[in-house]
């Protein structure tokens, strides 16, 4: 059986001080449930057929596409196409350098056109310095931002 702390503090089973602790202890937990983590960007996050998208307007393109996969206007929908800018790799002072990779947030075929969209609200540097790379690498794919 559960006792309600103004329960205790009636019965003496605890002090005044003791009871305003447990009180605000509740009052911290009950903070951290309600509130959400919020975005970096301040983006909502959305959940589509399973997916799970970092933002509304991600949510939306993957709509659209899916669309235009069932009208036949594109082949083959991937969702976060992953293309290696540098492979990992052991420096001369043993350090390990990571691999880099830029991810694209949806990857499809477009007549003969291999193409990769990311859906930007705010473009940062380091997306400009990995789509440069990317588009670099890998000239015979379209890179578009959306």
């Amino acid at each position: 059986m559960r006792f309600s702390t103004e329960e205790a503090l009636s019965r003496g089973w605890i002090s005044e001080a003791e009871a305003r602790k447990i009180k605000a202890k509740e009052r911290q937990f009950e903070a951290l449930i309600g509130e959400k983590k919020k975005h970096k960007y301040n983006a909502q996050s959305i959940e589509i057929d399973g997916h799970k998208f970092p933002s509304l307007k991600e949510g939306n393109r993957y709509c659209e596409l899916k669309l235009m996969l069932r009208a036949g206007e594109i082949q083959d929908l991937a969702l976060q196409p992953r293309f290696t800018l540098e492979q990992g790799r052991r420096l001369g002072n043993g350090k390990w350098l990571r691999k880099r990779e830029y991810i694209g947030d949806f990857g499809y075929w477009e007549r003969d056109k291999h193409i990769v969209e990311d859906t930007k609200g705010y473009r940062t540097r380091e997306y400009i310095h990995k789509i440069k790379e990317a588009q670099d690498k890998y000239p015979e794919i379209e890179f578009r931002e959306i």
